[in-house]
C-alpha cells in the first residue's frame, strides 16, 4: 500500500512547491508585526512587440543597464525596438507604470499604482516606513548575526563582481568563512569592497535568506547612467505631487529615504507579504496538501487546511511535524477539516499538534486506523481508535473499525460529538454505565448497526431516534 509523507524538503526532485512563484527563502520583518520576503531579482518589463509581460530578474545581480529597452522607451508605455526595461518612472494611473520618457513632472501626478498587480495577489512595494524599519530598527531575533557581530541587518557589498547591498534576513547567522571578506557591517559609509563574495559563495548565501540589491543605475528621460555604480529602489510614498521615495545607493552613502522626481527611471524590487494566513502547498506524486500560516511570532507554525488534492484510495497519510517553507521551518500545530482525507486508509499524526482539531468529524469513510506518535500531548490510540491523551474522552473510531461492546476503555467517561459517524462496521453496542456523558450527536448518521444500549442502574429506557430512515435505538 502507498505510504505518502508530505515533507517539504526543497532539494527533494520529487517534490512541488506551490506558494509566490520567484519569492526567496529569507523573511524579513518591516515593522513590529509584518513580515515579508523578497523577489528573486529586479523587476523586469519585457515587450515583444504586441504584448508586456512581467517577471524578475534570473540573479539579483542582474540588471539591463544600457541597452533595450531601457534606452528605447518611446512614449508612454511604448518602446520603439522589442526588448526589456527595469527603470521605472514612479507608477501612477497616467503612466503605464512608469514606463514613460517623459521628464515632464505633471505626468506622473497621482496616486501610486503599485507593480505588485502586475505579478500577482501578494505582491508589493516597500514603503518609505517599511524600509526605514528594514535598514535601521531590526534587532535581535529580527536582524542575523554575521561574523559574531549581533543586530546585522546589511552590508554594502560586491557580490560576483556587482556592487550593491546585502540585506541579512531576521535571524540568521553567518560565519566570516561564507564570504570572501566580510567587514565593515551596518555601515552607510562603507566601500563595496568591504564585503564580497563569489557566485558561487553568493548561491549558498542567497539559500540561507540574503537579499541583494545591485547598483542598477537611473533613467532621466531616454538617458541612462550606469557607468556609476549608484543604484535606486522606488518605494510606494508619495512626498508631494511631482516628488517620491526611494532608496539610495551610491560609493559613499545609503539613504533608505530619499526624495526624488518621480519622473526618474529607478529599479523596483517588490516583496511578498508572509502573515498568518498565507497558504502553501506541497506535492508528492499526485497527492497534495495545503499549509496556512498559524503563526509567525514568536513561533512558526502551521496548519493543514482544505484545499489539497483529493487522496487516493488506500493511501496511508503520514502528516509531518514541520514543513519547509522557502527556507523557514514551520512546526504543523493543527489539522482541520477538509474533503481531502476522505480516501485515507491510515492517518498518522506528529507530536507536534497543539490545538485539539475538529476535522475528525468528517467523512472518512475509508479510514481503518489512526496511527499518533507516542509522544503526541493531545492524542493516543488504542486498537486504532483516537482517545485523548488520558484515554477519558473516545474522540473518533475509524468508519471501518469493526467496534465492539467489549472495546470500550474503562477510563473512558464520554464519547465525541461524532464519535462514531458513518461506520459501517459495529453491530449491538452495550455501552456500560461509568458516569459517562456523551456528545448530544454521537451516534448520528451511523450506518448499518442494529441497536446500542446504554447500560444505567440496570436498568433500560429507551428512546427511539432515526438514522437515515433506519430506526435504531439509544438508551439514556
Amino acid at each position: 500500500m502507498k505510504k505518502i509523507f508530505f515533507s517539504l524538503l526543497l532539494a527533494a526532485s520529487t517534490m512541488t512547491m506551490y506558494a509566490a512563484d520567484g519569492m526567496l527563502p529569507g523573511f524579513f520583518s518591516v515593522s513590529a508585526d509584518k513580515t515579508v520576503a523578497f523577489s528573486k531579482g529586479n523587476l523586469q518589463a519585457t515587450y515583444d512587440g504586441s504584448l508586456w509581460t512581467w517577471s524578475f530578474a534570473e540573479h539579483q545581480w542582474d540588471y539591463i543597464g544600457v541597452a533595450v529597452a531601457n534606452t528605447a522607451i518611446s512614449s508612454n508605455g511604448v518602446v520603439s525596438t522589442n526588448g526589456t526595461v527595469d527603470l521605472f518612472g514612479w507608477s501612477t494611473s497616467k503612466t503605464y507604470f512608469g514606463i514613460n520618457p517623459t521628464d515632464n513632472l505633471s505626468t506622473y501626478s497621482g496616486d501610486f499604482e503599485d507593480w505588485g498587480q502586475k505579478i500577482g495577489e501578494g505582491w508589493y512595494t516597500l514603503s518609505k516606513e517599511e524600509w526605514g524599519y528594514l535598514f535601521s530598527t531590526r534587532t535581535g531575533s529580527q536582524a542575523s548575526t554575521v561574523n559574531e557581530i549581533a543586530d546585522t541587518r546589511y552590508a554594502k557589498a560586491t557580490v560576483n563582481g556587482v556592487s550593491g547591498v546585502i540585506l541579512f534576513p531576521d535571524g540568521g547567522i553567518f560565519a566570516a568563512s561564507e564570504f570572501t571578506v566580510v567587514d565593515k557591517l551596518n555601515k552607510v559609509n562603507a566601500p563595496f569592497t568591504a564585503t564580497t563574495c563569489t557566485a558561487d559563495q553568493w548561491t549558498a548565501l542567497e539559500a540561507k535568506g540574503c537579499v541583494f540589491l545591485p547598483t542598477a543605475g537611473y533613467r532621466l528621460g531616454g538617458a541612462v547612467y550606469s557607468g556609476d555604480p549608484n543604484g535606486f529602489y522606488w518605494l510606494s510614498t508619495p512626498r508631494d505631487e511631482i516628488c517620491a521615495y526611494s532608496v539610495y545607493i551610491s560609493p559613499s552613502y545609503i539613504n533608505p529615504q530619499n526624495e526624488g522626481a518621480r519622473s526618474s527611471g529607478h529599479s523596483v524590487r517588490l516583496v511578498f507579504t508572509v502573515k498568518v494566513g498565507s497558504k502553501f502547498k506541497a506535492a508528492s506524486g499526485d497527492d497534495v496538501l495545503q499549509y496556512e500560516v498559524a503563526e509567525i511570532s514568536p513561533d512558526l507554525k502551521v496548519k493543514v487546511t482544505p484545499g489539497g488534492h483529493i487522496l487516493k484510495e488506500g493511501t496511508d497519510l503520514v502528516i509531518p511535524a514541520s514543513v519547509n517553507f522557502f527556507g523557514k521551518t514551520f512546526a504543523v500545530k493543527e489539522v482541520e477539516n477538509g474533503p481531502q482525507f476522505g480516501n485515507a486508509k491510515t492517518i498518522s499524526l506528529p507530536n507536534s499538534l497543539s490545538k485539539a482539531v475538529s476535522w475528525w468529524t468528517g467523512d472518512l469513510s475509508s479510514l481503518e486506523a489512526f496511527i499518533v506518535a507516542d509522544d503526541n500531548p493531545l492524542y493516543t490510540v488504542v486498537g486504532g481508535v483516537l482517545y485523548t491523551k488520558d484515554k477519558v474522552k473516545l474522540y473518533r473510531c475509524p468508519p471501518k473499525k469493526a467496534f465492539t461492546s467489549a472495546d470500550f476503555l474503562p477510563e473512558t467517561k464520554c464519547l465525541g460529538g461524532r464519535a462514531f459517524y458513518k461506520n459501517t462496521a459495529i453491530g449491538d453496542l452495550v455501552i456500560p454505565n461509568n458516569d459517562r456523558r456523551y456528545g448530544n450527536h454521537y451516534f448520528l448518521w451511523l450506518q448499518h448497526y442494529q441497536r446500542v444500549h446504554t447500560k444505567f442502574n440496570d436498568q433500560f429506557e429507551q428512546c427511539r431516534i432515526w438514522v437515515l430512515r433506519e430506526p435504531c435505538f439509544r438508551y439514556v
